[in-house]
């Protein structure tokens, strides 16, 4: 377990905003607020058990 707690430390978390002209938004609002997510080709090095590709 403690090999696994180390690779998840490994992992940088990012916080984006999604581009408004690509998204369908939200009809009560325009407001597109920060999104906050791992990318997945760092995941996959170390954890490729839990990405797919479409």
């Amino acid at each position: 377990m403690p090999e696994l707690k180390s690779k998840f430390l490994l992992l940088r978390p990012v916080v984006y905003q999604l581009d408004k002209t690509k998204i369908i938004i939200d009809a009560k609002s325009d407001k597109i607020s920060d999104q906050y997510g791992l990318i997945a080709q760092e995941v996959k090095t170390l954890f490729p058990e839990i990405v797919t590709e479409k």
